[in-house]
């Protein structure tokens, strides 16, 4: 592992922008140009004395100057978006609680039931690892508000809606 003095030396930080760039020159590293490349998955990656970590990990030490004890989130789910503003300690629970929908109607937490005609949106949400049913609604908009209270009812800061 990198200590935190000899990050410092060989990556800057902009925490406005959320680009480390090289802090040094050397064979393969340029002074001043961008550090790291972006992965499939969407997070930057920075090679530093043989070893990857992702950037936004590294950041968080560089900034704080201690390694994260659990995840970090990124609280606009971009998982490019590095700026200190946008960074924050989670645990597993909270990053997933912070995720995009995989909703087929593109909206967290809701379903659509056809034959129920009156009330086919249903809305439910996760805790303690089961899912609670929210109701039923005639819209999808009315769903998607009882899956919004719920989730800040219940996560806080963290929830995505």
């Amino acid at each position: 592992m990198i200590s935190h003095k000899e990050l410092r030396q060989v990556l800057a930080y902009d925490p406005e922008t959320g680009l480390l760039t090289w802090a040094i020159q050397k064979s393969g590293v340029r002074f001043g140009r961008m550090a790291g490349s972006i992965r499939l998955d969407g997070y930057s990656a920075v090679r530093v004395n043989k070893t990857r970590y992702l950037a936004h990990r590294l950041i968080w030490f560089w900034m704080t100057g201690r390694w994260p004890e659990n995840e970090i989130d990124h609280r606009d789910r971009n998982p490019a978006n590095n700026r200190w503003i946008n960074l924050r300690e989670a645990t597993s629970q909270q990053n997933k609680v912070n995720s995009k929908s995989y909703s087929r109607h593109g909206i967290k937490g809701i379903c659509f039931t056809p034959r129920l005609k009156t009330k086919p949106w249903s809305a439910h949400i996760r805790r303690n690892r089961q899912q609670v049913n929210l109701g039923y609604f005639a819209t999808k908009e009315e769903a998607h508000q009882a899956y919004c209270e719920a989730a800040k009812s219940l996560h806080g800061a963290f929830h995505a809606p």
